[in-house]
């Protein structure tokens, strides 16, 4: 996944490096993945990244709020959804699943992290709030551990 924090007006979207300058105006996305289906929505995200066009980041670098997630058969998502990601019909089809079905991610109102968080930062956060495994995984974190990281970066918003 790639968000490119230099010009917000076209950002690359998750899944790819390709522009769609009418994709990084729009509030509403989507990310198409091999994973699980998202079981609670609404819900909100953080995105981790692992490389930009130039180099490896490996950062939590934004947040979004979570519409719904589904699992289709990769020609149903991108019927359905393509219009809001970057993949083509084939590229959707490789992210599949072993049972041939994607998980569609749709989600809004993305805002980045300012500053994101670098990797180094992650690990104590994580243990702290006793979530195990890698960093880069679809998971599902305690509202405790997900209001630190939006206070730490955005202030208290209350």
């Amino acid at each position: 996944m790639a968000i490119d924090d230099r010009d917000r007006s076209t950002s690359v979207l998750p899944g790819s490096n390709v522009r769609k300058t009418e994709l990084g105006l729009s509030r509403e996305h989507v990310y198409f993945n091999g994973g699980n289906q998202l079981r609670v929505t609404p819900a909100r995200l953080l995105w981790y990244v692992t490389v930009d066009k130039s180099n490896a980041l490996r950062q939590l670098a934004a947040r979004s709020r979570l519409i719904e997630s589904v699992l289709l058969s990769p020609d149903e998502a991108h019927r359905r959804f393509g219009h809001l990601g970057v993949l083509s019909l084939r590229e959707i089809s490789q992210s599949a699943r072993k049972d041939g079905l994607v998980n569609v991610i749709r989600f809004a109102d993305t805002e980045l992290l300012e500053p994101p968080y670098a990797r180094s930062e992650l690990r104590p956060l994580f243990d702290l709030h006793d979530v195990k495994g890698t960093i880069q995984s679809t998971r599902e974190v305690s509202p405790a551990m997900f209001n630190d990281v939006i206070i730490s970066r955005f202030g208290d918003q209350k």
